[in-house]
């Protein structure tokens, strides 16, 4: 039960760190309206997390280049693009370890399940994550796999609104990295390069140590259920590359203990 806690306070360590992971909310003013009796016509609009609210004709535009227009609306500031693109990737890390930890969930939830008997099936048609949650499981929610950008338009009186979202999947990001280290002098960008940790490369160096933890030794083989992740030995906030001799596997414990230290005693 401790490790199935402290697991639980890990992956609500992962869930929040995702909404650090982006640019800048921008909002366009509002504009009020007033006739000739003073009159106001208000209207509501609702502003969620990483929305842009942009003009009729920037809208349009963005709907034909979403990319361009996140860049512009959401990553204004080029001194910002390396410790932006360092973000991007870290987010792709931090999305494929929840995805990994949702699968492991679910496995013990099968497992579980042999031990459970006479639930109304109304409480799993209606709660079923909070069943789970008060069975002491963690739990991942689609939403949270699921980042997206929202641009947004409402006219001035609040009768045509329209919006779209540019949701941020593995493909997408590496996009959107492109065009910011495009938009770097080499010389600037040089100095915080890092590759792209892809689902493939991961699965290389996972295979390459045989889904065994480098520190630990704990394995997948003998944990089906343990959650492992690509450690970089040399932090990249040390100036260490996704390149495989500077990757390694660690479970989430290691790994959490370990953090962005060379190694656990440093």
């Amino acid at each position: 039960m401790n490790t199935q806690k402290e697991f639980n306070e890990y992956i609500d360590e992962k869930v929040k760190s995702i909404s650090n992971l982006f640019g800048t909310k921008v909002v366009r003013n509002e504009t009020s309206i007033e006739d000739e009796y003073n009159y106001i016509h208000p209207y509501k609009k609702s502003i969620t997390p990483f929305t842009a609210e942009v003009s009729a004709n920037e809208f349009a535009s963005a709907e034909n280049n979403p990319l361009e227009y996140v860049v512009k609306n959401f990553y204004p500031n080029k001194e910002l693009y390396p410790e932006q693109i360092q973000k991007l990737h870290y987010l792709i890390e931090e999305l494929e370890t929840l995805k990994e930890a949702k699968k492991i969930i679910e496995n013990y939830k099968k497992d579980i399940q042999q031990y459970l008997a006479n639930v109304p099936s109304f409480v799993m048609e209606n709660d079923e994550d909070g069943f789970y949650s008060r069975l002491g499981f963690a739990t991942i929610s689609e939403k949270v796999l699921t980042v997206n950008y929202k641009f947004s338009y409402t006219s001035n009186s609040g009768k045509a609104q329209r919006s779209f979202t540019v949701p941020m999947t593995e493909e997408t990001i590496v996009e959107l990295v492109k065009i910011l280290e495009g938009k770097l002098t080499m010389a600037s960008f040089a100095k915080e390069q890092r590759a792209l940790m892809t689902s493939k490369l991961r699965q290389l160096i996972l295979e390459r140590d045989n889904y065994t933890c480098k520190y630990c030794d704990n394995s997948a083989l003998k944990e089906p259920n343990l959650l492992l992740e690509i450690d970089h030995i040399i932090p990249v906030s040390k100036g260490g590359c996704t390149v495989e001799d500077n990757l390694q596997t660690l479970c989430w414990k290691c790994n959490r203990q370990k953090g962005s230290k060379l190694n656990f005693n440093s």
